[in-house]
């Protein structure tokens, strides 16, 4: 039929998706809106998984309400790769519940809590 543009594959169609989501997210990740920030956290690390929000998440473990720094921290805990780590190091320090919970995003990374100079990591220190 002469004026119709073919069918875009499914494949293509969920990954047209998939970025729109991530943008999203990652637009709400930056809002002024806690309730945002907190479901983009979450949504960055689990729902999508995208590499693309490990910077965005490492600013979020700067945020000035804990639940999105403790979702920021899971986020990134789930995430491959080697930048999070030592973020997630730090927030250790935190005072807030997150400090202890850093550990644990450190944990569900597969290591076995050392830093990348492979010294262990003490969260009670």
């Amino acid at each position: 039929m002469a004026g119709r543009d073919p069918p875009v594959p499914e494949r293509e169609t969920e990954g047209l998706e998939r970025e729109k989501k991530l943008h999203r997210y990652l637009s709400m990740l930056a809002s002024g809106n806690l309730n945002e920030r907190w479901r983009a956290a979450d949504a960055l690390g689990g729902e999508l998984g995208d590499s693309r929000a490990v910077r965005p998440l490492i600013e979020a473990l700067e945020d000035e309400y804990v639940d999105v720094r403790w979702k920021a921290a899971k986020a990134l805990g789930l995430l491959d790769g080697r930048e999070p780590v030592l973020p997630l190091i730090r927030s250790l320090e935190d005072d807030s519940p997150l400090g202890s919970d850093g550990g644990g995003s450190l944990g569900a990374r597969g290591g076995d809590r050392r830093s990348p100079g492979g010294r262990a990591v003490d969260p009670a220190a």
